[in-house]
Order: structure tokens, then C-alpha cells, then sequence
């Protein structure tokens, strides 16, 4: 199947977008083209159901375990897009209390550019999967290190990040 594309020229800059997102843009400087991905703003969390991390298993690529999270929907800020993830993903409500930081490294999503806020906190409810996306897996903190080479992304660092800073508190 084809992926329909929406092109849109605007003061020297060609766009490029899949019916859902953007794919790429081209930006022409002189004489000369050149492609650049477009960046893609996301929100992950970190949070303790019952004493365990909330991971989520993706069931597509890329596979792996994973922090609850994704992009942001047009005009949601980081906390709104944490928060709507979170409980879309697990069926978990996200209490939000603090953030661990920003994530932008080039290549830490292969399937494009991604910055990343990451916040932290607990959760509550019925927990549930996302039906055909993902499936939740809560881990014991302290089993992290067992796991490290399953992570999607960076999200194993992340977790260390996040370790280390409670740690600090």
C-alpha cells in the first residue's frame, strides 16, 4: 500500500508530509538542495505502579521494551502529551512529579529525529494494553540492568538517568 503524501512549497522550502506526519523537508540555499528530517517532539514517562516501573513491550518495530510515551498532538504541552500517552499505553492515570530532562541525541530513534521530555511520578488504576501496540510489563527497578540490551531507544539510559537521580534526593 502507498502512503499518500501532501506536498506544500512555501518561501523556498518544500515539504514533504504523510498523512499523519511530517517526513522530511527540502531547502534549497543558492543553486544547491539539500533534505533535512523533521523533528519530531515527544514525551515520555517514568512511573511506579505498585513499587514497579510501567514498561511497555512495542509489538512493532522497533521492537523492545520501552517508556510509555509518544508525539505530541498540535498545541499539547510535554506534561499534557506524558500524561495522555501514558494512560493510552497502560490504562494507567500519570501523577506527574518532577523531570528527569530532555533527550536529543542524533540516532536515538531509528526511525527519525526525536527530542524527548521525560517526567516522572507514579500511577494508579486498572492497568490495560494498548491492543495491538503495545503490552505493559512492570519490572522491579533493581532488575533494570537485566534487561539492558531489550530496550528500544534510549530508554535504558533514561532509566539510569532517572535511577541516579532519585538516588540524589
Amino acid at each position: 500500500m502507498k502512503t499518500k503524501k501532501i506536498i506544500t512549497k512555501k518561501h523556498g522550502t518544500t515539504l514533504i508530509k504523510s498523512l499523519s506526519h511530517p517526513v522530511h523537508q527540502t531547502r534549497q540555499s543558492g543553486n544547491d538542495w539539500y533534505t533535512l528530517p523533521i523533528l519530531e517532539y515527544c514525551a515520555d514517562a517514568i512511573a511506579l505502579y505498585q513499587g514497579k516501573l510501567v514498561l511497555v513491550e512495542r509489538l512493532k518495530e522497533p521492537l523492545g521494551y520501552a517508556l510509555p510515551g509518544g508525539r505530541y498532538d498540535r498545541l499539547e504541552s510535554a506534561v499534557d502529551c506524558a500524561v495522555r500517552e501514558f494512560k493510552e499505553e497502560t490504562g494507567l492515570i500519570l501523577f506527574i512529579e518532577g523531570m528527569v530532562g530532555t533527550y536529543d541525541t542524533p540516532g536515538r530513534d531509528p526511525r527519525g529525529p526525536k527530542v524527548s521530555t521525560v517526567v516522572y511520578g507514579t500511577a494508579n488504576g486498572k492497568m490495560r494494553d494498548e491492543e495491538g501496540k503495545t503490552r505493559v510489563f512492570l519490572l522491579e527497578p533493581g532488575r533494570v540492568d537485566q534487561y539492558e540490551k531489550q530496550f528500544a531507544f534510549d530508554h535504558y539510559t533514561i532509566i539510569k538517568d532517572w535511577q541516579e537521580l532519585i538516588r540524589k534526593r
